[in-house]
C-alpha cells in the first residue's frame, strides 16, 4: 500500500498557517462550544450591564494578560515537552502502519488517518501560541503609555471606541481561559488515546506473534 503513496503528502504543509487550515477541520464537541460561548454571554453581559466601568474592567484585562501569557508560555513548554516524549517512545511499527493508511481519510474531517492524529496535538499548541500572542498584544499596546493609548485621540468619537474595544478585550481575553482549559483537556485525552493504541498495537502483535508460533495453527493449515 505504501508504494502508492505519493511521499510529498507527508511534508505538504509548508508553514504553521497550513497546518492551523487544516486543523480547522477538527471540530469542538457541541458541549464544548456551548460552554465557551456561554462563558463569552456571561461575561459580555457583566462588562455591558453589570460592571460597566471600563476603568475596572481595563485593569482586570491588564491582569489577566499578564496571568494568561506567563499560564500559556509555562504550560506550552511543559505540552511540547510531553509531545516530544511521546513521539520518542511511541511505536514505530504503529506508526508507520498509520503511514501505510496515509490513503484512509477521516470521513468527519477528510484527513489521512496519520495527520488527523498529529493535527489533534498540534491544535492545541496552536490554540497556546495564539492565546500567548493575545495577552502578548495586550501587555506591548494596551499600556497606559502603549501605542493604543497613543493612537486613540487621533481617531473620531475616541471615547466610545475605547470603552467598546475595552469590553470586547473584556470578554475575549477573560474567555480565552475557558477555551484554554478545554484544549488543555483535549490534550490530556489525546495522550491518553495514543497511550492505549500502543497498548492495543502491541497485544496485536503479541497475538499475532502466538499464531505464528502455535504448532496447531501450521497444521491447521
Amino acid at each position: 500500500m505504501t508504494s502508492t503513496i505519493d511521499p510529498t503528502q507527508f511534508t505538504s504543509e509548508k508553514s504553521l498557517w497550513d497546518v492551523y487550515l487544516l486543523c480547522k477541520r477538527i471540530r469542538p464537541s457541541k458541549t464544548q462550544t456551548c460552554i465557551v460561548y456561554f462563558c463569552y454571554f456571561l461575561l459580555g453581559l457583566n462588562a455591558f450591564f453589570l460592571h460597566p466601568d471600563s476603568k475596572v474592567l481595563l485593569t482586570d484585562v491588564r491582569s489577566w494578560a499578564t496571568l494568561g501569557f506567563n499560564f500559556t508560555i509555562t504550560t506550552l513548554g511543559f505540552l511540547i515537552a510531553g509531545f516530544t516524549i511521546f513521539t520518542t517512545v511511541a511505536k514505530p511499527e504503529m506508526m508507520l502502519a498509520m503511514m501505510a493508511m496515509m490513503a484512509h481519510h477521516d470521513k468527519e474531517t477528510g484527513l489521512q488517518t496519520l495527520k488527523k492524529n498529529m493535527f489533534a496535538f498540534l491544535k492545541v499548541f496552536i490554540a497556546y501560541l495564539s492565546c500567548s500572542a493575545l495577552y502578548l498584544s495586550v501587555l506591548v499596546f494596551a499600556q497606559s503609555n502603549g501605542l493604543l493609548a497613543g493612537l486613540l485621540p487621533l481617531v473620531p468619537n475616541a471615547g466610545c471606541i475605547k470603552d467598546v474595544g475595552i469590553k470586547f478585550a473584556y470578554i475575549f481575553v477573560g474567555g480565552s481561559f475557558v477555551y484554554l482549559l478545554f484544549m488543555l483537556k483535549v490534550f490530556i485525552f489525546n495522550i491518553y488515546i495514543i497511550v492505549m493504541s500502543n497498548l492495543r498495537w502491541a497485544h496485536h502483535q503479541s497475538q499475532n506473534t502466538q499464531k505464528q508460533n502455535d504448532p496447531s495453527s501450521k497444521n491447521s493449515t
